[in-house]
């Protein structure tokens, strides 16, 4: 019985393709940060094209912060809370969401980059 072996990699060995792989996933959390920026200018965009940006104030709560393994993208807390309500809707204002929308668009854009990062082209 003949076994015949085939080395599958790169030239340099499967030390070099295992390290390229080890690299890509730790540049994984910024390019996680990176995709949430990306929907955070564009609520902020949506917001201020809908003329929600009085003050200013608004526009700055629009935020993300890191939770584990999470990105999570949202309002910061009072004062800069206002836009939370214009997103919902209140008993007397009709909803004038900013930040589900600039997800919906952005969406595609963050997941292609960020299986750029891990993956590759």
């Amino acid at each position: 019985m003949k076994f015949k072996g085939e080395l599958v990699g790169s030239e340099d060995g499967p030390d070099k393709d295992i390290n390229e792989a080890i690299n890509r996933v730790e540049r994984l959390p910024q390019a996680m940060d990176s995709g949430a920026n990306k929907i955070v200018n564009a609520a902020k965009g949506i917001a201020r094209a809908k003329g929600l940006n009085k003050t200013g104030a608004g526009l700055e709560g629009i935020m993300f912060e890191k939770e584990s393994n999470d990105r999570l993208i949202g309002w910061a807390p009072r004062p800069n809370l206002h836009l939370y309500f214009h997103e919902i809707g209140t008993y007397k204002d009709y909803p004038k969401p900013h930040l589900r929308p600039a997800a919906d668009q952005s969406e595609n854009e963050v997941i292609e980059d960020i299986r750029r990062t891990v993956v590759g082209d």
